[in-house]
């Protein structure tokens, strides 16, 4: 799979699982649970490989914007037991393809 289709793939799971739009999660609202669904997004990217850079790109925010989702996403997981669960059947999905 290419970088582009990855990061499609990856994009789609997190909405379908968190239930929030993809134009949501690439917004820039601030409503807790959308923040949530774009900070588990760009965690799960970081994980997969993806550079701050090309995340900050691709969804017109700044690297310190995507390295704040990132570091900031154990702490919010810990406050959001769903948090939890939505990245556990996200990674499961992304071993499974």
């Amino acid at each position: 799979m290419q970088k582009q289709e990855l990061y499609n793939h990856i994009l789609n799971l997190v909405s379908v699982e968190t239930e929030i739009s993809i134009t949501d999660i690439l917004s820039c609202k601030k409503q807790s649970e959308i923040v949530d669904a774009r900070s588990l997004f760009v965690y799960i990217l970081s994980k997969n490989g993806f550079y701050v850079s090309y995340m900050s790109e691709r969804m017109s925010r700044s690297a310190v914007g995507i390295r704040k989702l990132i570091t900031a996403f154990e702490y919010r997981k810990q406050q959001n037991k769903i948090l939890k669960t939505n990245l556990e059947h996200i990674e499961k999905k992304l071993i499974i393809n």
